[in-house]
């Protein structure tokens, strides 16, 4: 072949892909009437998700604090969570480390363990997915 009909070649198949259909969305999604859903942050929302501080400073395991470092009379790691709007907690993760790496991944498992102690956030009486973040401390005594 010479070059320039492997250009025009290369051109038709640019522009055959280009006028393709978009893939269609997933057939089961189409045939229940799903739309995407939506996930709202704390300053869109009514009410808040509630967090059940109680349960989760009872689920971290605590057996590491006398190994932190004794110049830090206090930790504070910040965690955001994704309530979904049936309550369940479908992320976790830390935002700003306390800087002592157990204690974050400690505190992790233990919001994580929690996952059934969260009551939805709602907007216009509504109950709906809602990202927040809110910090645990560790303060020795």
């Amino acid at each position: 072949m010479k070059p320039a009909s492997m250009t025009r070649m290369a051109v038709f198949f640019c522009l055959l892909f280009l006028c393709l259909p978009a893939p269609a969305q997933n057939a089961a999604a189409q045939r229940s009437g799903l739309e995407r859903r939506i996930v709202y942050e704390a300053s869109d929302v009514d009410q808040l998700p509630v967090v059940n501080t109680t349960a989760i400073y009872k689920c971290i395991d605590l057996s590491f604090a006398d190994s932190l470092c004794m110049h830090q009379s206090s930790l504070r790691v910040f965690i955001r969570v994704l309530v979904e709007a049936d309550g369940r907690l479908s992320e976790c993760a830390v935002v700003k480390s306390s800087g002592e790496f157990r204690f974050d991944a400690e505190v992790t498992r233990a919001v994580s363990f929690c996952a059934d102690r969260f009551t939805p956030a709602r907007r216009g009486g509504q109950q709906v997915a809602c990202r927040i973040v809110f910090p645990v401390y560790l303060r020795r005594e």
